[in-house]
């Protein structure tokens, strides 16, 4: 909705997810997030109608291995426990950057667990159900025109649509490691 930013601030293990929100026309001082995503977590994004945090941790609650995708649910103004996405999403090895499309139901991430072209592949998943949010479609690699031999991950889709954004490793025209 615009009136809230969520970001990292630190390294691991010392790492912290802070919330800035914006009352009465000014934003307030940056906030501690109180769950347990500071303990070792990234890439936190908001659900579309901000009442889920999606991120990666290590350690996470049932965890598969590696880094597996979680999410807090706000409660009374309190931010859950994470909850595991599940053994559909989450493989041994590590999921990352999840984000959530406006509909609400089309997860994409980053695994390099999932059968890919390469490193980190980008992959979409559908939620199953209306109301569990660990029941998920098998994940669909988004194939070639996404995915290169090496790491590609943050795929974001933009508000209209008709846009993705996403980081990837292209030996043509790129101006580093990874570009957007």
């Amino acid at each position: 909705d615009g009136k809230e930013i969520l970001f990292n601030i630190g390294n691991w293990p010392n790492k912290r997810t802070m919330l800035i929100e914006y009352v009465n026309n000014q934003w307030t001082d940056a906030d501690t997030i109180s769950f347990s995503v500071n303990r070792s977590a990234d890439e936190a994004i908001f659900s579309p109608n901000g009442q889920r945090i999606y991120y990666y941790a290590y350690n996470a609650p049932n965890s598969v291995g590696g880094s597996d995708l979680c999410y807090s649910e706000k409660v009374n103004l309190v931010w859950s426990e994470p909850i595991n996405l599940g053994t559909v999403i989450n493989t041994p090895y590590c999921e990352r950057t999840p984000f959530l499309h406006p509909d609400g139901k089309t997860l994409y991430f980053s695994s390099d667990g999932h059968y890919g072209l390469g490193r980190m592949d980008v992959f979409k998943s559908t939620r199953l159900s209306d109301s569990l949010w660990t029941e998920w479609s098998e994940p669909v690699n988004l194939g070639k025109e996404v995915n290169s031999t090496q790491n590609d991950f943050g795929y974001k889709i933009s508000t209209m649509g008709d846009v993705a954004y996403f980081s990837a490793y292209r030996k043509s025209d790129n101006f580093g490691e990874s570009d957007i």
